[in-house]
């Protein structure tokens, strides 16, 4: 059995291509600008991880994989989860964290 695939997480390109227009427009002297870049630089961070993820994930045969799961708990409040790997015997969170620049 080969992995299942149930949800592609695609939501972070549509959010950085709108930075990068952005950032096409925005002046060079903004004073937002720095702080625009740096958020940039943060989600294609993010985004290599999830990438960097899925890559050893890809060929695990016989789990079910769901990804970007944003759920509620009951009380108005939302959680999310990266990933979920699933197989017949247990339940895997991830929580993929690609972090850029100095810590």
């Amino acid at each position: 059995m080969m992995l299942l695939v149930i949800k592609e997480c695609k939501k972070s390109d549509h959010f950085i291509l709108s930075i990068n227009a952005l950032l096409r427009r925005l002046p060079q002297s903004h004073p937002k600008r720095g702080l625009i870049e740096g958020d940039l630089a943060k989600r294609k961070a993010g985004v290599r991880g999830e990438e960097a993820v899925d890559y050893f994930l890809k060929d695990l045969p016989g789990f079910i994989l769901l990804k970007d799961i944003r759920h509620s708990n009951g009380t108005g409040d939302f959680y999310q989860i990266d990933v979920l790997l699933m197989c017949s015997n247990f339940l895997l969170i991830l929580e993929i964290k690609n972090i850029s620049g100095t810590i």
